[in-house]
Parts: C-alpha cells; structure tokens; sequence
C-alpha cells in the first residue's frame, strides 16, 4: 500500500523519461505535459516503488532532494542579503551563516532508501521518503520564518523604507540573476523551470510539492494550495500541524500591494519584483501571482507571449491579478 498519496487516484509510475537533460539550464528537470509536471516528485519516487520500478524511485527521490535544496540554498542567499543591508558584507559572518546551507538535509534517507530498494521492500522506501521530505521541509521552513523575522526587524528598527529597499536589494542581487534567461526561454521552458520552483516550495495539504497546472491559450496557471511559503506563513502547516502567530508586513498603502488584504513582508516580494519593477517599466512582468498570501489558492502565472507591455488587468494602477481585477 503506498500511503504517500492517500486520498489521490493511483498514478502510474513514471519512466525515467519524466527527468531528462536540459542544455537550457545545464541540468537534469522534469520536462512534461502540464498535467505531470503538477505531481509531486516525492510523491513519483514513493508510486514507482509501489509498482516495482526501483531504479526509477530512486532516480526521483534523487531529483526531489536536489528541487528543494536549490530552492533552500536561495532562501539562504535571501537571508544573507537582507542582513548584509543592515550590516554590510562581512566575510567571516557570511561564511558562517553559508555553513548552514552545508546541511546534507535528505542524504541519510536517501541512503537508507537504497537498503530498501536492495530488499525491494516498497514500505521501507516510503518511510525514507517521508523522512527526506521532512528533512528537507523542515530547513524550507525554518528559512521562510527567518526572512519574514529579519525583514521584520528591519522595519520596526529602521523603517518600512528600509525593509523595502532590502526586498529591492534582494532582487538586484538574487531574483535578476534567476531571471536573467528569462526572455530567451519558450513558454515550455518557463513552465518547467516554474513548476520546479513550485513543487520544491512544498505547496499542498501534504507539503510534498503537489500542484495544479491549467494551460490557457495565452498563460499557464500554476495553482499552490497552500503556497509552502507565504501560504504556510499566513495559515499554518497543514502537514504538521503547526500554526503562525501574527505575521507583519507593509502597513503603508503602496501602488504595488493588493488593496484588499494585508501581505506578509515575505509575501510582499512577490508582486514587487515578479511584476511591478517590470511593469512600470513598460515591460513584460516576470511571472505574475493572483491571490498571494490570501485565504484562496495562490496561482503562479506564465505568460507565453514574449513581447513587452503590460497584460490587459496588469498595469502600473494593477499591480496583481486579482479576481477583482481580471
């Protein structure tokens, strides 16, 4: 019995296929129709040892630890750069907070889970891939609550200016670097690489990275419910239990936060330089969301088109797609 996707439909296991080389991104990723790409990989690697495909099992608990682990090593990255506007580089501060990214998180299940792909025992591999996943969410967590932390500290010490400037930081120093190959990717490649970085935010009731993907004729819509960032800041873990007390953010009205609702100062990243920065720049926006850190299923969106201007609902008076404003 595999009791990773209780609840859900079987799934047949996956070919290795599902993972292939990319020249684009000068590694392996989940190259797949909407539909698959929307499956948690943890949730794959526990369904292929159910149906005896061992060598694909491990194939994919493998990538899954590798998803999240980059996606943790630039929730690190963020921190460190948040500190760094208050503090200045400091290489020996630096270096000791970057030993925390050393963290092998995942390894020893991933090791373990070899023993029982040996035994072809499909229990044993499902108890080491609930354990890498934990592993592994534990650290995503613990990062996400530091940012929102520092960022918080940031505003009640120097001001909200302050803490907005450190999000602008970040992005000249973290998110322009991701997306600098943005504008050369086909929509097919945005989709891949964007539903990587989903699934590694342990979005879903499970946290193991489920989503939903629609494809329109003009967008692909990449559904987190909930977000495993803001989403998990504002609600609580679903998995463990776990609740959040009160989060801060941004109490000053600014022309690229929803109007309707109050956003973490994690959260706030999002509209800011995923489309605004681009936007009242004239510019295509990077990757849009609608209904960020809200009550409602956070959607990630990929435009296909890859000419500038701003989309109909998203302009400089329009910061977010929001029901209300599609």
């Amino acid at each position: 019995m595999n009791r990773h996707r209780r609840g859900r439909p079987p799934v047949q296991a996956p070919a290795a296929f599902a993972v292939a080389w990319s020249d684009t991104f000068g590694r392996g990723i989940r190259q797949q129709g909407s539909t698959d790409l929307g499956r948690s990989t943890f949730g794959l690697a526990a369904d292929a040892a159910a149906t005896g495909a061992w060598e694909d099992a491990e194939a994919l608990l493998v990538h899954a630890i590798g998803e999240v682990t980059r996606v943790n090593a630039g929730l690190l990255q963020w921190a460190i750069i948040v500190l760094e506007t208050r503090t200045g580089p400091d290489v020996r501060a630096a270096s000791a907070i970057g030993a925390l990214g050393s963290f092998p998180a995942g390894f020893g299940p991933r090791a373990s889970a070899r023993h029982a792909i040996d035994a072809h025992d499909p229990e044993a591999f499902h108890i080491q891939v609930e354990a890498a996943l934990t592993e592994v969410r534990i650290i995503h967590d613990q990062f996400v609550w530091w940012i929102q932390t520092l960022l918080t500290e940031v505003a009640n010490t120097h001001g909200e200016e302050a803490a907005i400037e450190a999000l602008l930081e970040v992005d000249r120093r973290l998110w322009s670097e991701k997306f600098a190959i943005w504008g050369e990717l086909s929509p097919q490649e945005r989709l891949w690489l964007s539903a990587e970085t989903a699934r590694a935010n342990l979005a879903g009731p499970l946290r193991d990275g489920e989503l939903n993907i629609v494809e329109t004729e003009s967008e692909y819509r990449i559904r987190l419910a909930p977000c495993g960032g803001c989403g998990v800041l504002r609600q609580g873990d679903p998995k463990s239990g776990r609740q959040m007390n009160e989060i801060s953010g941004p109490t000053v009205p600014l022309p690229w936060l929803p109007r309707d609702r109050p956003m973490s100062w994690f959260a706030a990243h999002t509209p800011l330089v995923m489309s605004w920065l681009q936007v009242s720049a004239g510019q295509q926006p990077r990757r849009p969301a609608r209904n960020c850190d809200s009550a409602l299923p956070c959607e990630w969106l990929i435009i296909k088109s890859n000419s500038d201007g701003a989309r109909p609902g998203l302009g400089p008076a329009s910061p977010e797609l929001s029901p209300e404003r599609t």
